[in-house]
């Protein structure tokens, strides 16, 4: 991947002189925004992050409230 790099900004900097990396990768970065969705693997990213989302929305108790449970546990125990 890096030699991809190094071609492509040989390449733009022969027509361009003095282009900078980051001009370049601003430019490379919204035409890869912009390209087509070839084999989904923009679609399922979407997807896992919705997925990923959802289940931190839905998260379980936290560990504190857990430990609070395992306190009345005990409590219940020292009674009997």
């Amino acid at each position: 991947m890096i030699v991809v790099w190094l071609l492509c900004t040989a390449a733009v900097r022969v027509q361009y002189p003095g282009t900078t990396d980051a001009q370049i990768s601003a430019k490379v970065g919204a035409f890869l925004a912009q390209s087509a969705d070839r084999d989904g693997g923009r679609k399922e990213r979407a997807l896992k992050k919705e997925a990923d989302d959802r289940a931190a929305a839905v998260s379980p108790r936290s560990d504190l409230e857990a430990a609070g449970d395992a306190d009345d546990d005990a409590d219940a125990d020292d009674e009997q």
